[in-house]
C-alpha cells in the first residue's frame, strides 16, 4: 500500500488508518470510527472494502472523486494508494532530544532536534518547544527545517532574549542529549499559490521560517523569483550565507540574498546597506510582489507601511511577529 507515494506494508484485515499510524504517518485523524471524516483521504489506486457507508460525511463530490475514509477501509488488492494532506494534522505533542547546538551568532544558536516521530507541518509554520531540565516553561519557536514524512529531524533558530528563561539556557548552557517535547504545527504563515516574485523579509531570528519555506519550495520546484532582505545591527549579527548560498545555486530563476545593518560602524569594512529594510523596499520590489515577513513587530509594521506605499496590495503581504514577553516567544 502506498500513503503519498510511501510504501508501508499493511496486515491483513487491517484498515489504511491503522496501518499508516503503526508505520509512522501522521495521518489525520479523530474519533477512528468513522464519525467525524478528519482520516478521508483520495483513493487513487486499487479497491478497499469499506466497514461503513461514508455518503453521509462526504460530499456527493468527494465521493464521485473516490475519497474514502481511512478508518473504515481495508485494502482489498494490494496496489491500494490513496493521497492525503498530511499538513492538516492536528496539534500533536511529540518527544525527541537534543542531537546538535551551534552558534550562528553570539545571540542566535540552531538547535536541531531528534523526534520519536516526523513532525509534520507546513512550511513557516511554529511550535511549542518544552525541554525537560526547564518544566513549564514552553515557547515558540518558527520551524528552520522543511517538513519531511521520512525523517524525524527538525531545527530551530534560538535567538538570545535577556531574562528568557529558555533562550538564555539554550544560548548560554550546553543541552546536547537533553529531552525535549514539540507542541504542533501552530500558525498560518507558510507560502501562498502565486507566480509572483517573492520578497522574503527577516529580521534577527526571522530567517527560520524563510529558510523553511524556501527549501520546501525548491524541493517542490518553484520556479518563482526571489529577494531574501536580512535585518540586522551589525556584521556580527549576519548568519546562514550558506544556505542562502546553496539555495541560490540551484535556484530555478533569480535569487538574491542581501543584508541591511542598521548599527554597524561608519569606519568599518562594510560596503553593504546601511539603515533600515523599510528604506530599501523600492529598491527591492514593485506593485507586482508578494511580500513574506518575519521578525520583531516594529520592524513589521514599518515595512508594511513601506510597501502598501509601493502599491503592493496588503492581500499580498504575510507576516509572523516575533514578539518577546512572557505569553509567547523569548
Amino acid at each position: 500500500m502506498q500513503v503519498n507515494e510511501l510504501d508501508i506494508p499493511i496486515e491483513s484485515k487491517e484498515t489504511i488508518l491503522s496501518a499508516a499510524l503503526r508505520n509512522g504517518i501522521n495521518f489525520p485523524y479523530s474519533c477512528k470510527v468513522g464519525g467525524c471524516a478528519v482520516c478521508k483521504c483520495k483513493l487513487t489506486n486499487g479497491k478497499i472494502k469499506a466497514f461503513s457507508d461514508a455518503s453521509y460525511l462526504l460530499s456527493a463530490e468527494e465521493v464521485q472523486s473516490g475519497y474514502i475514509l481511512a478508518c473504515q477501509s481495508v485494502p482489498k488488492t494490494s496496489d491500494v494508494t490513496v493521497e492525503v494532506d498530511l499538513t492538516q494534522v492536528l496539534n500533536r505533542q511529540i518527544r525527541g532530544k537534543v542531537i546538535a547546538q551551534e552558534k550562528l551568532t553570539h545571540d542566535i544558536t540552531a538547535l536541531e532536534l531528534s523526534l520519536d516521530e516526523p513532525a509534520l507541518f507546513k512550511a513557516g509554520q511554529y511550535a511549542m518547544l518544552t525541554l525537560d531540565c526547564l518544566e513549564g516553561v514552553s515557547r515558540a519557536y518558527s520551524f528552520a527545517s522543511k517538513p519531511q514524512i521520512e525523517n524525524s529531524t527538525v531545527r530551530f533558530f534560538i535567538r538570545h532574549v535577556p531574562g528568557g528563561a529558555l533562550s538564555s539556557l539554550i544560548n548560554t548552557k550546553n543541552v546536547l542529549g537533553e529531552g525535549i517535547e514539540i507542541d504542533g504545527p501552530m500558525g498560518d504563515f507558510y507560502l501562498n499559490d502565486s507566480d509572483k516574485p517573492m520578497l522574503m523579509i527577516g529580521g534577527g531570528s526571522g530567517l527560520a521560517p524563510i529558510v523553511s519555506i524556501l527549501e520546501k519550495a525548491k524541493e517542490d520546484s518553484c520556479q518563482r523569483p526571489v529577494i531574501v532582505l536580512l535585518g540586522a545591527r551589525t556584521q556580527a549579527d549576519i548568519y546562514c550565507l550558506d544556505e542562502m548560498q546553496q539555495l541560490a545555486l540551484s535556484w530555478p530563476a533569480t535569487f538574491e540574498f542581501s543584508q541591511i545593518l542598521s548599527e554597524e560602524p561608519e569606519q568599518s569594512t562594510w560596503k553593504g546597506h546601511r539603515g533600515f529594510i523599510g528604506d530599501y523596499l523600492v529598491k527591492f520590489c514593485n506593485n507586482n510582489s508578494q511580500a513574506y515577513l518575519c521578525g520583531p513587530p516594529a520592524m513589521i509594521d514599518d515595512c508594511i507601511d513601506k510597501l502598501s506605499l509601493v502599491g503592493i496590495s496588503k492581500s499580498e503581504i504575510f507576516a509572523d511577529r516575533f514578539f518577546s514577553n512572557n505569553n509567547s516567544a523569548d
